[in-house]
C-alpha cells in the first residue's frame, strides 16, 4: 500500500506500507531450500518451519523480508530459552522449598515429642 502526504511546505512524501508487517518474534527457524523442477535446480528460497499443533508448517519467505524473519525467530528463541530457565530455576526453588517444609515438620515433631516426655516424666 503506497500513501501520499503533501507536507506544510508543499512537498510530497511518499510512504510504503507493507500489508502484513512482521511481528517483533516468530516461533521456528528459517532455512534454504533448492526446488527441482524437471531436470533444472532452483532456488535457493527461504523458508519458515514452525510447528503448529504438533503438525510441521512451512511458509515461504521472500527475500525482502529475509533480515526480518531471522531476526524475529532469533528473538523468540532467545525469549523462549529464557522462560526455559526461569522454569527450571523455579521447579528448583519450589523442591527447596518442599524439603524446607518437610525438614520444619520433622523438627516440629521432635520438639512435640520431647515436649510430651518432659511433661510425662
Amino acid at each position: 500500500m503506497t500513501l501520499k502526504m503533501v507536507q506544510n511546505d508543499g512537498s510530497e512524501v511518499t510512504l510504503t506500507m507493507h500489508q502484513n508487517p512482521l511481528p517483533n518474534m516468530l516461533p521456528g527457524w528459517v532455512c534454504k531450500q533448492y526446488v527441482r523442477r524437471g531436470s533444472k535446480l532452483c532456488g535457493p528460497y527461504w523458508y519458515r518451519l514452525y510447528r503448529e499443533q504438533g503438525r510441521l508448517r512451512k511458509t515461504y519467505v521472500c527475500r525482502s523480508e529475509l533480515e526480518d524473519t531471522l531476526a524475529a525467530c532469533a528473538r523468540w528463541r532467545e525469549q523462549r530459552r529464557f522462560v526455559q530457565q526461569h522454569k527450571s530455576e523455579a521447579r528448583e526453588s519450589g523442591k527447596n522449598i518442599c524439603s524446607s517444609v518437610e525438614f520444619i515438620r520433622s523438627v516440629e515433631a521432635m520438639l512435640d515429642r520431647a515436649r510430651s516426655e518432659n511433661h510425662g516424666a
